[in-house]
């Protein structure tokens, strides 16, 4: 509410450009119109346009998984972010040594 008194509808700018962007190198998306476009047919034109929504249904599949085994925090948060760096369309290099660095803080 407040940021959009601040900034105005430009608070959902983010969104909006995470959700049009294009697949990257170690996306599944990107994978699925690669060299395997001929085991999938109707992925021709790209699964970009998929990806939000399987995010969401993997994440909600994954909350309720870790709620239903009645997971602790750091396992659900783990598993979580497992989901969200699966589906992510933006597979940069980075995102993959998240996991790593939190074996080096301890936690």
């Amino acid at each position: 509410m407040i940021s959009l008194m601040v900034w105005g509808a430009s608070t959902f700018d983010p969104f909006v450009h995470s959700i049009t962007r294009e697949s990257k190198l170690l996306s599944v998306f990107r994978f699925l119109i690669g060299g395997a476009t001929h085991f999938v047919p109707w992925l021709k034109n790209g699964a970009d346009h998929l990806s939000i929504y399987a995010m969401a249904m993997a994440g909600g599949a994954a909350f309720l998984y870790a709620w239903k085994r009645r997971l602790p925090p750091v396992s659900g948060a783990f598993l979580g972010l497992l989901i969200t760096l699966a589906f992510y369309k933006v597979g940069h290099l980075q995102f993959s040594s998240s996991s790593r660095s939190w074996r080096d803080t301890g936690i």
